[in-house]
């Protein structure tokens, strides 16, 4: 888990700006109109109880740049304090209501994955109406309440080079076989390793492992370990190139002062 980033993304430029605030925990999506007075934005969260029910965003009430300190800042001191900012400029407000499948054809919503992750989410809170000043300044609010300046700036030059353009608003893709991970337990899962695809190469031969690891009940782990300081995945195959081969995952644990937390990071792979 890339658990120590503070990421923000940012887009400048004129015309209609629709944001989307992604948090690797924390997630924010705000439609946003430079010309308009206004903007929706929708939160949610891994952690759980972050919000109270908020019983002033009845349609036709401004969220001002106050009040969204206070539903922020609980978010951020007692939640997760990992965050990756998306400008979104291709998306009007209206596109969020002409596809967003409000019409009695929610089936045909462009939006599935955002509706899904509210639902899914712990802790979520939408704000019909926020006075786009509090908008405005959110970079430099995060900038502040995190104490961290952006690790990481991504301009999506690539993306619109690469044709995904207006991707939200397309017909949607079938999507890639998801593997079930492996799960390394003691008391409790302790080591999940999860990949699309995991293969080896040995001279000029290559091994795709991924079927023989991923959903296999015999997955041989022997010599995986995980205490409080470091954890080893352990991953043999045989016959593998002709011998017994073993793949080991060495982590460790250290404090990130950016989210206040202990994480593992993977130290290197050793190929026995």
């Amino acid at each position: 888990m890339m658990a120590a980033t503070v990421v923000s993304r940012i887009r400048t430029g004129t015309g209609r700006a629709p944001v989307m605030w992604l948090s690797l925990s924390l997630v924010a999506v705000a439609a946003a109109v430079a010309t308009e007075q206004q903007v929706p934005l929708v939160l949610w969260s891994s952690d759980r109880n972050l919000w109270a029910p908020v019983a002033d965003t009845h349609e036709g009430h401004i969220t001002s740049d106050m009040q969204l300190s206070t539903y922020l800042d609980p978010a951020l001191e007692l939640g997760p304090r990992n965050v990756l900012l998306f400008l979104q400029d291709k998306l009007s407000i209206e596109d969020f209501t002409a596809y967003g499948g409000v019409f009695g054809n929610k089936q045909d919503s462009a939006f599935s994955n955002l509706e899904n992750a509210l639902d899914l989410a712990p802790s979520s809170l939408v704000l019909p109406a926020v006075d786009w000043y509090a908008i405005s300044t959110l970079t430099t609010y995060l900038q502040e309440k995190l104490g961290a300046s952006p690790l990481h700036v991504a301009r999506d030059i690539t993306m619109v080079a690469g044709g995904l353009g207006r991707q939200l608003l397309q017909t949607q893709v079938a999507s890639p076989a998801i593997h079930p991970p492996v799960s390394y337990n003691d008391t409790a899962p302790r080591i999940l390793f999860w990949a699309q695809n995991f293969s080896v190469a040995y001279k000029d031969e290559w091994k795709d492992l991924t079927s023989l690891t991923f959903g296999v009940e015999n997955l041989n782990l022997t010599g995986s370990f995980w205490n409080d300081s470091f954890a080893m995945l352990s991953l043999t195959y045989e016959p593998l190139f002709g011998a017994t081969v073993t793949f080991k995952f060495i982590l460790a644990s250290r404090f990130y002062p950016v989210s206040a937390r202990y994480w593992f990071a993977m130290e290197r792979l050793e190929i026995h």
